[in-house]
């Protein structure tokens, strides 16, 4: 055999190989990764609401019920369950990271431990908008590497 030819190989298949690396090594995966941020959701002054017949420990928040569409009005979310925790008199969910945007949040129900509905955030033009100063969809947007919080208002939910 030709050791010629076999080391003029060895070296392309080394070059290729050096150059693949530097290529590779190179490409910083910030660039190419679409850059996120996050949003947690909180409920606050349950107290204020009317317990539409139920006893308080009834209406103790457990989960959140969460559908978000992006700026398109695409669904990015859907009917995402999240845990809440409370922080003194608020219940605050974990972060929930999402792309860099404009989002629009279109359902928020707030959920006892059986995942019965005891609080809602109406729609708007629904017969209890009037109720709350700003009736779903609510509008949010995503920050890279921050973290957004929104507050719905909410209604208890009759039984």
């Amino acid at each position: 055999m030709n050791t010629k030819l076999i080391t003029k190989s060895k070296w392309a298949i080394t070059i290729i190989c050096s150059l693949t690396m530097v290529f590779h090594n190179g490409c910083d995966e910030d660039v190419l990764s679409t850059p996120k941020g996050n949003v947690t959701f909180a409920v606050a002054n349950l107290q204020n609401n009317s317990n539409a017949g139920r006893s308080l420990e009834a209406l103790i928040p457990a989960f959140l019920l969460v559908d978000i569409d992006d700026e398109n009005g695409n669904k990015v979310i859907v009917n995402r369950i999240m845990s809440l925790h409370a922080l003194g008199e608020t219940h605050v969910t974990e972060n929930l990271e999402l792309n860099k945007g404009n989002y629009k949040l279109s359902k928020f129900l707030v959920l006892d431990t059986t995942h019965t509905v005891i609080y809602a955030t109406p729609l708007k033009g629904s017969d209890r908008s009037q109720f709350v100063d700003n009736p779903l969809p609510a509008y949010f947007s995503i920050a890279e590497n921050t973290e957004t919080q929104v507050v719905p208002q909410v209604l208890a939910v009759s039984a």
